[in-house]
């Protein structure tokens, strides 16, 4: 797990600071660049590379915000998410892909 945390005034003077999020990827190198960003935008960032790593960190940070990859081995993005939402009803999730379909450039419906 990689954590970054600071606090940062936006453009319209709210103070973001002490909020928590958590980015979920397998590709760690798009979850740690995420987490740079929030951080850079006043968040306590966390990343966790898997969907069961996602469960585990979630438990113990409580976090405020979770963005998530829906694709990922083993324990999906959803799958992780439902398990998450038993124990934090009110914790925001954002979840993302980069998949598409090959032929239309889309995500299917099948997928959704």
């Amino acid at each position: 797990m990689l954590t970054f945390t600071g606090t940062l005034s936006t453009k319209w003077g709210v103070m973001i600071s002490g909020a928590k999020a958590l980015v979920v990827d397998d590709e760690p190198f798009l979850a740690d660049t995420l987490v740079l960003i929030l951080n850079r935008a006043g968040f306590q960032a966390s990343a966790a590379y898997s969907g069961i790593e996602a469960v585990e960190v979630a438990e113990n940070l409580e976090p405020n915000l979770i963005i998530s990859d829906i694709f990922m081995p083993y324990l999906s993005g959803i799958e992780a998410m439902i398990v998450i939402r038993g124990f934090l009803p009110a914790c925001k999730i954002l979840l993302f892909s980069g998949h598409t379909s090959a032929t239309t450039g889309k995500c299917p419906r099948t997928w959704l």
